[in-house]
């Protein structure tokens, strides 16, 4: 089927195991994906048009579904394939292959679990976006303190929900120091 548009605005995707899968004893799935572009479209830097195969999340008979999130936003490789199929022409195709593997549950809980580290993340760069605006307002004194408006964060508030709304990744964007 058809992804939406841009693509970076696929954030999660949700796998399950449908009622009834049968799995060999202590196994389960590891699902995986991959961005590329036809050949003909265009090649990234690197002369590839294909991010590789990264993970993207485990389903198992005592977790049968899971929301896992993509990171196609902030992902580099996947950036450059949709950039080199933008250039010139209107519209051309990405195509995001899933691929699954049975694996053994002592593979599958080996694996690194992303979504604490990607919530740190966002948390962060929130938090660092936030600080940013606060500083804007600062009159700098030699005391190391920041000097602020009693209303800063409900002026930070509305101005990072207007932006959120024209673009929710904003602020895990690179910004200059």
């Amino acid at each position: 089927g058809d992804l939406p548009s841009p693509l970076s605005s696929v954030s999660d995707v949700v796998c399950f195991l449908v009622p009834g899968a049968q799995l060999p004893p202590d196994h389960g799935v590891v699902i995986y994906w991959q961005v590329s572009a036809p050949s003909s479209s265009a090649t990234t830097m690197n002369g590839s048009s294909s991010t590789g195969f990264e993970l993207l999340g485990a389903v198992t008979p005592q977790r049968p579904s899971g929301v896992f999130r993509t990171g196609w936003s902030t992902n580099e490789q996947v950036v450059g394939v949709v950039n080199s199929t933008t250039t010139g022409a209107a519209s051309s195709e990405i195509h995001v292959t899933l691929g699954v593997s049975i694996e053994p549950m002592s593979n599958i809980q080996n694996l690194p679990s992303q979504q604490f580290e990607d919530r740190l993340f966002v948390a962060q760069k929130i938090a660092t976006d936030l600080f940013r605006f606060m500083q804007s307002f600062d009159t700098p004194t030699t005391t190391g303190m920041m000097t602020v408006p009693t209303n800063i964060f409900d002026r930070w508030m509305k101005r990072f929900e207007n932006r959120f709304r024209r673009d929710p990744t904003f602020f895990l964007k690179a910004q200059d120091s």
